[in-house]
């Protein structure tokens, strides 16, 4: 099976033969993906380590370390041979990003407290949803791609703390300006993945089970 193996210890500046940092068509692909074939990529976290639970605001570096992107990988142009097998490391996710609460609109007011962010985490990856201690990872894996009129219906399978659930996901696929643009956006329960809605105060404070997926994904030859 053909991959890309990274050094984690290592950023891309100083690996430079396993990625790169912005999309341009003079970037060569290091693998090729044919219709049917699994290949594995490792990659790196979106600050190329500069940051981690806990870095305030003015350590952030800026924008000249962030961003390394394992590949490119060129894949076929047969969009229903098309498949993905994603590792997610619990531990590495956040909440209440001040830019992705902003995108989210006026249901989610901006200014959330450290300490708030904190606490909702340590729910997050406690054993009653997460239980990152005991799951370390969450994998999502596309079974199949059909057609929906003139997007795509995809099959995903999403493991979560030893058990795999079943989702039916809206693609849009878009060719614009020699980028490919994958993106949906779809509703979600938590009980959908097995997961109980946070509660607290005997049930005066209850997280609601709906959710809302959206995701933008933007690959250039």
């Amino acid at each position: 099976m053909k991959s890309i193996t990274i050094n984690r210890s290592l950023r891309l500046r100083d690996d430079p033969s396993t990625g790169h940092n912005r999309w341009h068509p003079d970037v060569a692909p290091l693998i090729a993906a044919d219709v049917g074939e699994e290949v594995v990529l490792e990659t790196r976290d979106a600050s190329d380590g500069n940051v981690i639970y806990g870095t305030e605001e003015h350590q952030f570096p800026g924008n000249k370390a962030v961003h390394p992107l394992t590949g490119p990988v060129y894949v076929t142009d047969d969009p229903f041979g098309t498949r993905f097998d994603i590792s997610v490391p619990v531990s590495e996710l956040t909440v209440d990003e001040p830019a992705l609460r902003a995108a989210a609109g006026p249901e989610f007011p901006p200014g959330v407290p450290e300490n708030a962010r904190a606490s909702t985490r340590g729910n997050l990856m406690s054993g009653e949803l997460l239980d990152a201690a005991h799951f370390p990872v969450m994998r999502l894996r596309a079974t199949d791609v059909r057609a929906a009129g003139e997007a795509y219906d995809v099959g995903v399978e999403v493991t979560l703390k030893g058990s795999t659930y079943t989702l039916r996901v809206p693609v849009t696929v878009k060719r614009q300006d020699g980028a490919i643009v994958a993106s949906g956006e779809f509703p979600l329960k938590q009980s959908q993945l097995g997961l109980k809605p946070f509660a607290a105060a005997m049930g005066a404070l209850v997280v609601l089970d709906d959710m809302r997926v959206r995701f933008d994904v933007t690959a250039r030859q």
